[in-house]
């Protein structure tokens, strides 16, 4: 789902070595290729903060009472 504003977000981050970000809030998880000018939600469950690996290849979530860790790859064919 394409969005211009996913409102409230509490972490944003670059992919490294991309102009691409994520970023994650308690009503999902969402992907710009445009430096923010749009969003597409990628995932439904919400998250407080991120962080990504050195090489960029997995994010780990952090929530209320849920951890998740998965590869970049992955979490966009979703």
């Amino acid at each position: 789902i394409k969005e211009n504003n996913p409102g409230y977000i509490s972490c944003i981050q670059f992919v490294p070595k991309t102009k691409n970000l994520i970023a994650c809030s308690t009503t999902g998880l969402y992907y710009s290729e445009n430096l923010a000018e749009s969003w597409v939600k990628i995932n439904e469950e919400g998250y407080y903060t991120f962080r990504i690996s050195k090489n960029g290849s997995y994010l780990y979530f952090s929530g209320k009472n849920n951890l998740m860790s998965i590869n970049l790859a992955t979490l966009l064919k979703k």
